[in-house]
């Protein structure tokens, strides 16, 4: 409720606005009611006054136009704060993604993410343009016509609120023990949504490896599941819903025959029992807003825990030191890290030497992708620490240690936005003469001018239209473009084919010369150059070492050059020894350095 209330305080004069409108507005309605039991009190007089009807008819139709007026204002008013705090409320929570460690972004599905960012916002909008201005209404009618009514006639006025307990219990009937089927129905919807994302991305490869009805079938599961929630759950709250409905409609079983016996005995006159009539019957409508809007909240604080689940998430705290070091070495010291319970990497002491390229290699799971995160701060370690220039990453401000890394990794995403804007990503200054430089040196620009608007051309969704290596040389091309002093690269030439690869590792190493480059390698073949190898071997460090050492000393290396070399000799081997029993692995820990 928290957020709730902090979003009510960001926009508190509008919101204070609406209501206010909202219970005038309320009090105006009964104008109409109680100008029928004064025209009444006049026909049925002995001498009408034709001159106060006139007044009647005046001020009511006065009293109407001004509702109108005070609603319109209401409606605007409220509306313009619930809009403007959903896209204050966006933003808050893109932005806070953008600050959230990469691990954390992760535990949530794609669907999860997408129902925060659009039907939980949407939600909160509802309740602060819609039901929060008609509950002020409703609250005000209740009370003012309650006073109206005790006011008039008490034991009339009992009658008129007689049903109240009773829908008051059956609408408690009616929740009891309900959040668990809300919070069911709640985590049902997220499936499926996550499902139907899931579906629609995967339909490329369903058509191709004919799985359709296979995934239609865990598509079908997951919107069944929801689906036999929704029926159990309404099934569970017809009976007390139309209970508590028939009760809120059972005022006139109270007021008519207390009434025509209060009538009948002279305590009440005609103008008094018409008017209880109308507006003691019909006051309890007002009750069914007072309830939706209870009901709205229940479903809405679902959606406020999930939206605080992002904006109270830790962040990874930045440091304050703005300047760039002066050594650009990047150093692990016996970092550890964990998914959970699964430990991936264990005890890695490692140093990237300034100026020089580092290659990270082991077989599959070895932790490899998860170390070049670490370098680029997507996550902290739980153990052990990461420096720059001998300074850890989280003394660095956040902006800094951007401008000091970029990173090209294989799954590449591209906004739905011109091939310019994409490149510009990692550079927004960037001239369209350094864009199209960049280009061509990773050997994007030919293919780009093929397209209807050259750089101008907007690509699909997330890059749809475009072939993997096209992609890559794009994320290269942005590589090269924000020219930071620590490149680390994924495979960079995974996608490419035979005839750019060579050109692609030429510009790479052109962009990276006197740079700290880390590379994780797949092909061993391209790396074979590199100043220092890092073997990694189920999330241990097993040696460091130049191509033609680790040949003859290393033998997780040699298992994996020989699997690579010789792809029909099995080659996974077993699993690898420790480091202190490598040979020379101490020793030539400092090759390089």
């Amino acid at each position: 409720m928290a957020i709730l209330f902090d979003l009510i305080r960001q926009r508190a004069a509008l919101l204070s606005l609406a209501m206010l409108a909202s219970a005038g507005a309320a009090v105006l309605g009964l104008a109409p009611l109680l100008a029928i039991y004064t025209l009444a009190l006049e026909i049925m007089g002995d001498a009408p006054d034709r001159q106060a009807i006139h007044a009647v008819v005046f001020w009511t139709a006065l009293a109407m136009g001004g509702r109108w007026l005070l609603l319109f204002l209401s409606n605007n008013w409220s509306h313009m704060a619930a809009y403007a705090l959903l896209f204050d409320l966006r933003l808050r929570i893109a932005d806070r993604l953008t600050q959230l460690p990469l691990g954390f972004i992760l535990t949530w599905s794609s669907g999860d993410l997408k129902r925060v960012l659009q039907e939980d916002v949407e939600r909160l909008e509802m309740v602060l343009g819609h039901t929060l201005t008609d509950v002020v209404a409703a609250v005000t009618l209740l009370i003012g016509a309650g006073i109206v009514l005790v006011w008039m006639d008490p034991i009339m006025a009992a009658a008129a609120f007689a049903p109240l307990p009773v829908a008051i219990g059956l609408q408690a009937m009616l929740w009891r023990g309900s959040h668990d089927t809300v919070e069911a129905y709640t985590q049902a919807a997220g499936r499926m949504n996550a499902a139907i994302v899931e579906f629609i991305r995967a339909i490329p490869v369903i058509k191709t490896f004919g799985r359709g009805q296979t995934s239609m079938g865990h598509l079908k599961r997951t919107i069944d599941d929801y689906q036999g929630i929704v029926v159990a759950f309404s099934s569970a709250m017809v009976p007390a819903w139309v209970g508590f409905m028939v009760a809120l409609g059972s005022g006139l079983l109270f007021v008519l025959p207390i009434g025509g016996w209060r009538l009948l005995s002279g305590a009440i006159d005609g103008p008094t029992f018409i008017l209880f009539l109308l507006l003691g019957v019909g006051l309890m409508q007002s009750l069914v807003q007072i309830i939706t809007f209870g009901n709205h909240m229940r479903t809405t604080l679902a959606s406020i825990e999930r939206v605080r689940g992002i904006l109270d998430a830790p962040t990874l705290a930045g440091g304050a030191i703005t300047t760039p070091p002066a050594s650009l070495d990047v150093s692990f010291s016996h970092v550890s890290f964990s998914y959970g319970e699964k430990k991936v990497l264990d005890d890695i002491t490692l140093t990237c030497p300034p100026g020089a390229r580092t290659a990270i290699v082991g077989p599959s799971g070895a932790g490899k992708t998860t170390l070049a995160h670490l370098a680029a701060r997507f996550w902290d370690p739980q153990q052990g620490a990461i420096s720059i220039g001998g300074v850890p990453l989280s003394d660095y401000a956040p902006e800094t240690l951007v401008r000091l890394t970029a990173s090209v990794f294989q799954d590449v995403f591209l906004f739905h936005d011109t091939i310019l804007a994409n490149l510009r990503v990692g550079a927004p200054d960037a001239t369209r003469e350094q864009v199209i430089a960049a280009a061509r040196e990773a050997q994007i620009h030919d293919f780009i001018m093929t397209l209807p608007d050259g750089y101008d051309t907007v690509l699909g969704d997330r890059g749809a239209r475009l072939s993997g290596g096209e992609k890559q040389r794009l994320s290269i091309a942005r590589a090269i473009l924000k020219d930071a002093p620590i490149v680390i690269l994924d495979e960079a030439t995974a996608f490419a084919d035979p005839v750019n690869e060579r050109r692609i590792r030429t510009a790479l190493e052109r962009l990276c010369r006197d740079k700290t480059v880390i590379t994780i390698a797949h092909r061993l073949s391209t790396i074979q150059d590199a100043d220092q190898i890092a073997v990694l071997d189920d999330g241990r460090l097993v040696d460091v070492g130049r191509h033609d050492i680790l040949l003859t000393h290393c033998a997780v290396y040699q298992r994996l050059w020989s699997a690579y070399t010789s792809p029909w000799d099995g080659g996974n081997g077993s699993a690898a020894h420790p480091p202190h029993s490598q040979p020379g692995f101490a020793a030539r820990q400092g090759e390089v350095r």
